[in-house]
């Protein structure tokens, strides 16, 4: 059977196919009558406080508590178990890249610790993870590891694009062992377009 394990869904992500596809009831039959049915999945997340006792704000951190319980669930999966990662707040980005220098980039849209939970993932079957906050569209890989980002129906706060990034959402799709993605517009016009 299916397992499904998470706390937190990215609000910008679309991910019905995916939480359909590792229902508690088992997988639903594939479109194609020759495409293999998918048997397990492992959906894992947390959900990440902004603030801590171990960092002063705003720097994003991911806790101890909270790495314990991500090294345990990670621990109890059987040896090959696909894995899909979620998180809100992106572990890899190039978001600073992509505009000028902006000090609070590297505080508040990544965490810093995201390397100690990168390497986590060392030895596991994990097919991606998949991430939100910074309302652009971008895949980075790695390691191996697609780290897929997700733009957000609201763009830039619903005034226009972000980065580049129209109005949207992501598609997921696993088949064959692989995690795909595609970008779907909604559009959405702003009436006060602040493009960046």
């Amino acid at each position: 059977m299916p397992r499904l394990v998470t706390t937190c869904l990215p609000c910008c992500l679309y991910l019905m196919p995916l939480l359909a596809a590792a229902g508690a009831e088992g997988p639903p039959a594939p479109p194609d009558a020759n495409a293999p049915a998918l048997d397990t999945i492992v959906v894992t997340g947390s959900y990440i406080r902004r603030t801590t006792t171990e960092s002063p704000s705003p720097v994003t951190v991911i806790d101890a508590d909270q790495i314990a319980w991500l090294t345990a669930d990670l621990a109890a999966q059987p040896a090959g178990t696909p894995i899909v990662v979620v998180t809100h707040i992106p572990l890899v980005t190039a978001l600073g890249n992509y505009a000028p220098p902006d000090p609070s980039i590297p505080a508040s849209f990544t965490f810093i610790n995201g390397p100690a939970v990168i390497k986590l993932f060392e030895g596991h079957n994990v097919l991606g993870v998949l991430q939100g906050h910074t309302h652009i569209n971008e895949q980075v890989i790695w390691h191996g590891v697609p780290y897929i980002t997700s733009g957000a129906v609201c763009g830039n706060w619903w005034h226009g694009t972000r980065l580049g990034t129209p109005e949207g959402f992501t598609v997921v799709s696993i088949a064959d062992g692989k995690l795909s993605t595609r970008y779907e517009l909604t559009g959405f016009h702003s009436v006060e377009p602040k493009n960046t």
